[in-house]
C-alpha cells in the first residue's frame, strides 16, 4: 500500500503509521506460516499441533544426537 492510500483509509499521522508496521511484527507462528485461521481452527488444536512439531523436532534431535554417538564410537 502507498501513504496515499493509507491516508485514504484513515491513517493519517505518522504515528498511525509505525503503529500499524510495528503491529505487523507481532504475529503468531499460526499467521507467520499461515497454517490456521481463528475462525476455522480453535486454540486446543493449534496447542495440540503446536506440540506435535515440537516432538516431532526433539526426536529427530534425538535421532541425530544417537547417529553421532555411534560413529564417534566406531570411530575409536
Amino acid at each position: 500500500m502507498t501513504y496515499k492510500e493509507l491516508l485514504r483509509e484513515g491513517w493519517d499521522t505518522t504515528k498511525d503509521l509505525v503503529k500499524s508496521t510495528a503491529g505487523v511484527a507481532r504475529v503468531s507462528w499460526r499467521e507467520a506460516f499461515g497454517l490456521f485461521r481463528k475462525s476455522v481452527v480453535p486454540a486446543i488444536w493449534e496447542r495440540i499441533v503446536g506440540l506435535f512439531i515440537l516432538g516431532l523436532a526433539c526426536a529427530i534431535l534425538v535421532v541425530l544426537f544417537k547417529i553421532w554417538y555411534e560413529l564417534m564410537r566406531i570411530s575409536r
